[in-house]
C-alpha cells in the first residue's frame, strides 16, 4: 500500500500559527487473476506440431481466458476511468520446465476494456509460438515446434505470465503471475512405455527398515535435541530414481517415541515457483519408529519434468511437541527432448542444465569428406599423402576428414537451450590433385563407412563433465542417454499419458487411411463407452469435405490436401482425434 502525504495549510500560516494536517491520498487496489486458460492442439500423428507445415497451432476454447480484478482496500467501487493501463504488459516469465527465450509471446499489451474493476485477457492462435529468431529453418519441416513428449513429459505446458504495470489513480499496482495450460497431444506412446519399462512398469520402491547403526557407522552425537540423519544415493536425497531415501530421528535419552506413525508425519515438496506437494502416508512414504529412533523411509517416485521440487519439508509430532527439518533435492533428471527436425536439421532442447553455455559441451563437432564422382559413376574421396600431397581414392576409410561444424557446413550452434545441426546441403572446396584443381562435395560418412561422423549427443558418460544440474534437477551421470524417464506416463503403473477419447477407427498414433470420394463413420468413446460429442474437421479442406454430427465423414472427390485431421469433443472439454491420409 503506498501513501503520499499532503501538507494543507489555512490563511493562519501567514501568521505564524499554521498547524501541520495530513491527508491521504489514492491508494492502490490490490490485483487478483483468476486463469483458466486452456489451448490444445494435435500433431496430426507426430512428435511435434510443425506449425508452419501443417498450419497447426495452439487453439483456445472460447471460455478460455484470464479474469483480472482490482479492489480497493476500503471495499468501495473501483472506478474504470482511474486506471491506466499505457505502459501496462502481460510477458511470459520463468518457470518449470522452459525457458522464456524458447517462445516469442505477442498478447503483451491490455488494450481492451475494464468493466466494473474487471478485465477480460485472452489468447488467441499464433500469440504463443516457438522463438525462431535464433534458429535457422531452411525447410518448413525443420521448424522447432511445441513437441508431444515436452512440458511436463506427457504434452502438458504450464507456463508463467506476469501482468505488470497497471495504474490506478497515479499509483502503481502491484504485479501479479498467473499460468497458462497448453497440451500437446497426438501421439500414442504406450508400445514404446512397454519397450523402456516392462508391460506391467517399474516396480514400486519397497521400504527397508532398520537401525542406523546398520546402515552408518557416523551416527549422530547424544545430545538434549532430536538428531536428523540422511541415508541415500549421491549428495542429496534424489527422489526420481528407483531407490528409497530414509531419514532417520535419533531421539534424546529419556524420549519415547514408539507410538509415531506415518499419520504424525508430513512431508512436502516445494517448487521455486510456489508449487507444493503434500505426500501421502504409507503410499509415498512409511514409518517405523521405536523409543529412541524413529526412521521415515520416502518411497516416493517422481516422474513428471514439472514442477521441479527442489526443497523438502519434513515435520513430525514427536513425543516432545513437532520437529521439522529441510532439505534440498533433486526430482527431476536432466533431459532432452527432440522438438523438431523430421527435416534438414534436427534440434535437441535440454532442460536442467545450469551452465549449457555451448553445443560442443553435449555434442561431438561434425566432420565431413570430401568426394566426386568421376566419369565412371564411381564415387572417388580427396587424401593427402605423409607429404600433404593430394590423391583421390575409393576407400572413404583413407579420405582425409574435415570439421564441418562451422556456420557454412553444418551449423551446430546453441541457441538458448537447444542445440541442432544441419545436413549437408551440397557445399563444396576446391582441392589440388596432381595438376588440377578439383572442386569436391563436401559428404557425411554413411553409418557403415567405418568413420564416425560426429555430429551426435554426447552421452552422459561422455559430456562436459563440469555441467552443473539446475536447482531441483539432477544429472544422470553414468547413464547412455538424456532421457532417463522418457515415455514416463505411459506406463501401465502409472498411466497418465494422454486419456483422451478414443476415436475409432484408427491404426497407430491416430491415424486413418481413406480414398477420395469415400464415406467413414467414426465413433468417440472414453473408458470403452460411447460418449456425445461434436465433430469437426480440425484442419484445411476443400469444399465437399465434411463430418456430420454423428461423425460420418464424408471426402470430396477432388479433395486436394493429402491430410486433414477430424477431432472430437465432448462437453466437459475432453478431446480426441484423428489425422486422415487421402489416398489419390
Amino acid at each position: 500500500m503506498k501513501k503520499r502525504m499532503v501538507l494543507l495549510c489555512s490563511a493562519l500560516a501567514l501568521c505564524g500559527c499554521c498547524s501541520a494536517i495530513y491527508a491521504e491520498e489514492a491508494t492502490a487496489p490490490s490485483l487478483s487473476v483468476e486463469s483458466n486458460i486452456y489451448g490444445s492442439a494435435f500433431t496430426h500423428g507426430k512428435t511435434g506440431l510443425v506449425v508452419y507445415a501443417t498450419n497447426t497451432q495452439v487453439e483456445y476454447a472460447e471460455d478460455s481466458q484470464a479474469i483480472f480484478t482490482l479492489v480497493l482496500p476500503d471495499g468501495s467501487p473501483v472506478d474504470d476511468s482511474l486506471i491506466d493501463c499505457s505502459n501496462a504488459s502481460v510477458t511470459l516469465t520463468d518457470g518449470d520446465g522452459y525457458y522464456t527465450g524458447e517462445y516469442a509471446f505477442h498478447k503483451t499489451a491490455l488494450d481492451g476494456k475494464w468493466e466494473n474493476g474487471q478485465y477480460v485477457y485472452r489468447l488467441d492462435a499464433g500469440d504463443l509460438v516457438m522463438n525462431l529468431d535464433t534458429y535457422p529453418y531452411p525447410d518448413l519441416e525443420s521448424v522447432r515446434e511445441m513437441s508431444s513428449l515436452g512440458g511436463d513429459g506427457s504434452g502438458n505446458y504450464y507456463l508463467n505470465l506476469t501482468v505488470s504495470g497497471i495504474v490506478y489513480d497515479g499509483v502503481p499496482v502491484e504485479d501479479q503471475t498467473f499460468r497458462i495450460h497448453i497440451f500437446i497431444f497426438g501421439r500414442d506412446y504406450r508400445g514404446d512405455a512397454n519397450t523402456l519399462y516392462g508391460e506391467e512398469g517399474t516396480p514400486a520402491i519397497e521400504a527397508e527398515f532398520a537401525r542406523l547403526d546398520t546402515k552408518t557407522d557416523a551416527l549422530p552425537d547424544a545430545s538434549s535435541l532430536p538428531a536428523w540423519t540422511w541415508i541415500g544415493e549421491g549428495d542429496k536425497p534424489i527422489l526420481c530414481d528407483h531407490l528409497a531415501d530414509d531419514f532417520y530421528i535419533t531421539w534424546p535419552s529419556g524420549s519415547d517415541a514408539s507410538a509415531i506413525t506415518s499419520s504424525d508425519v508430513r512431508v512436502t515438496l516445494y517448487s521455486q515457483y510456489g508449487d507444493a506437494l503434500a505426500l501421502t502416508g504409507e503410499e509415498d512414504f512409511q514409518v517405523q519408529s521405536s523409543e529412541d529412533e524413529t526412521q521415515i523411509a520416502l518411497i516416493y517416485q517422481n516422474w513428471p519434468f514439472m514442477p521441479v521440487y527442489n526443497t523438502m519439508t519434513i515435520e513430525v509430532d514427536g513425543p516432545d511437541g513437532s520437529i521439522a527439518q529441510s532439505y534440498d533435492i533433486g526430482s527431476v533428471y536432466a533431459y532432452e527432448a527432440q522438438q523438431g527436425g523430421s527435416g534438414s536439421v534436427s534440434i535437441y532442447s535440454f532442460y536442467g542444465l545450469a551452465n549449457l553455455t555451448s553445443w560442443d559441451q553435449i555434442m561431438s563437432p561434425a566432420i565431413c569428406v570430401l568426394s566426386i564422382t568421376d566419369e565412371n559413376g564411381q564415387t572417388l574421396y580427396y587424401a593427402e599423402d605423409e607429404n600433404g600431397v593430394g590423391y583421390t581414392t575409393d576407400d572413404i576409410t583413407k579420405a582425409m576428414q574435415f570439421d564441418a561444424s562451422g556456420e557454412e557446413d553444418r551449423n551446430q550452434k546453441l541457441a538458448v537451450n537447444s542445440v541442432f545441426i544441419s545436413k549437408l546441403n551440397g557445399q563444396t572446396e576446391d582441392k589440388v590433385v596432381g595438376d588440377e584443381t578439383i572442386t569436391f562435395t563436401k559428404t557425411t560418412p554413411g553409418k557403415d563407412s567405418g568413420i564416425d561422423a560426429g555430429g551426435g549427443l554426447l552421452s552422459p558418460l561422455n559430456c562436459d563433465p563440469s555441467l552443473e544440474p539446475a536447482p531441483g534437477y539432477v544429472i544422470p551421470w553414468g547413464t547412455e542417454n538424456w532421457i532417463t524417464n522418457e515415455k514416463w506416463s505411459w506406463q501401465a503403473n502409472v498411466n497418465e499419458g494422454w486419456e483422451g477419447l478414443v476415436v475409432t477407427p484408427f491404426v497407430g498414433h491416430y491415424k486413418w487411411e481413406a480414398e477420395a470420394s469415400s464415406q467413414v463413420q467414426f465413433q468417440a468413446s472414453f473408458h470403452d463407452e460411447e460418449v456425445k460429442v461434436d465433430w469437426v474437421i480440425a484442419s484445411n479442406v476443400d469444399e465437399g469435405t465434411s463430418i456430420s454430427e454423428d461423425g460420418l465423414l464424408t471426402i470430396a472427390p477432388d479433395e486436394s490436401h493429402a491430410t486433414f485431421s477430424i477431432r472430437a469433443i465432448a462437453e466437459d472439454g475432453t478431446l480426441g482425434a484423428v489425422n486422415i491420409t487421402v489416398k489419390k
